[in-house]
């Protein structure tokens, strides 16, 4: 077709995926959403995809949400990469030094890391990080529950960046589906 709506001719059948559910199916929607609005359409990105179909497979058996943030973190990552957009996270864009895990650093998604001055170090704000930060999303290790916590708010300060003002609506959903448990807990 010449529209937005083609029609399928051949399909071929690659195999079952494990279903998703909960809150895994939900990270597969927020998965999909970031696909949908950060990549060009019918723009082949092999390597990209293979990653993704890993990614849900993994999710689909994961109910451990830790485990479930931090294939979310390496996949955003990765998204971001093969866009073009590596985030660098091992040097200060600045100096050249290598990150310091124990400095705090000003955060440009089109620049990098940059250690941050006293001043702001002593007002933390948006797009201040911890170094340890920088050195757990440049070494993929989630393991640190504080660093893991950064990481996601880093990494949705970056995608927001690159989203242009474009909502992520599952979000929306996740927040909303915690404010219903945490009512009927009240209850």
């Amino acid at each position: 077709g010449t529209g937005e709506l083609k029609t399928l001719l051949k399909a071929d059948w690659r195999g079952g995926m494990p279903l998703p559910r909960g809150s895994s199916l939900l990270c597969g929607f927020y998965l999909n959403e970031l696909l949908l609005k950060l990549l060009p359409r019918e723009d082949p990105h092999g390597a990209l995809f293979a990653a993704y179909t890993q990614t849900l497979r993994t999710l689909a058996g994961e109910a451990n949400a830790a485990a479930q943030a931090a294939l979310l973190r390496r996949f955003e990552l990765r998204l971001l990469a093969e866009l073009g957009y590596a985030l660098p996270l091992t040097c200060d864009v600045e100096s050249g030094a290598a990150i310091d895990a124990h400095g705090m650093y000003h955060y440009a998604p089109e620049r990098g890391p940059r250690l941050a001055t006293r001043l702001e170090a002593r007002e933390p704000g948006p797009r201040l990080v911890r170094g340890s930060t920088l050195v757990a999303l440049a070494s993929a290790d989630f393991s640190d529950l504080d660093s893991a916590a950064e990481a996601k708010r880093l990494m949705r300060e970056v995608l927001d960046h690159y989203l242009d003002s474009r909502a992520i609506f599952s979000r929306r959903m996740v927040r909303d589906l915690q404010a219903i448990e945490g009512e009927g807990q009240d209850s």
